[in-house]
């Protein structure tokens, strides 16, 4: 017999509760995802052929980019194993996503924090970061939410081998993301997470964003159907809901 927890142990009910610790929305799912999760039910035993096409293509058109650029991950550590899989070391900001650094260090791979003063700028110049490997900056940063400044940011890609924005909280700041930068550089690459301002956290699906040269080479070091058909669907569902968007930013 199944039995359920008493109510007090529950999980907390959407909008009335905010998990601080991991960011997670206190709003719920969007309910244009709700409604693409109740009309995939009856089609859960075919494999996600197509879907990630699909999304890739709902996604360029939003972000007013070519579908070839764009990487569907399975979260950021997707993201991060498949960038340090191109290079041979690690600079990253600290304090910020732990993730930048233990992933690399599983991986054996040589990895230098670069810690932040208090106003969120690096304590070194550019110039001190590289030369070669994959530099991880998260802009806005979590969990201090200042913004490194782009003069910084900007010198990087001539330092290193790669370098990856990772803008999970963009939608919440009014500072302008590097999405519609990626043709400055052919090394720079610019990550975005469904779990915040989307409210999808379960779904554990990000966009890496990358010149196209570079978009393919990671894509072919992923694994096969990385990300689940549940995943892609709603995602695409979500991407474009601009209401739930600027509902969840406004409160």
């Amino acid at each position: 017999m199944i039995e359920t927890r008493a109510k007090s142990e529950r999980e907390p009910e959407p909008g009335k509760t905010a998990e601080l610790s991991s960011n997670e929305s206190p709003a719920g799912p969007p309910p244009s995802a709700v409604d693409r999760l109740l009309a995939l039910q009856n089609s859960l035993h075919r494999y996600p052929r197509g879907a990630s096409a699909l999304l890739r293509e709902e996604i360029a058109a939003h972000w007013r980019v070519r579908p070839e650029s764009l990487v569907l991950t399975n979260g950021v550590d997707e993201a991060i194993d498949l960038l340090t899989s191109l290079t041979d070391r690690v600079w990253c900001t600290v304090p910020g996503f732990d993730a930048f650094w233990t992933r690399p260090e599983i991986h054996g791979l040589p990895t230098t924090r670069l810690p932040l003063r208090e106003d969120g700028q690096p304590t070194v110049g550019p110039e001190r970061v590289g030369p070669h490997g994959v530099a991880f900056v998260a802009r806005p940063n979590n969990p201090t939410g200042t913004v490194v400044a782009s003069e910084w940011l900007d010198a990087l890609p001539s330092r290193v081998d790669l370098v990856c924005v990772d803008e999970t909280y963009v939608d919440f700041s009014e500072e302008p993301g590097y999405v519609p930068r990626l043709g400055e550089w052919e090394n720079l690459c610019v990550f975005r997470s469904l779990s915040k301002a989307l409210g999808l956290a379960g779904l554990r699906l990000g966009v890496l964003a990358a010149p196209p040269l570079l978009a393919a080479r990671l894509r072919e070091r992923q694994r096969f159907y990385s990300a689940d058909a549940v995943s892609l669907h709603l995602a695409a569902a979500a991407i474009t809901d601009d209401a739930y968007l600027e509902g969840h930013r406004a409160r």
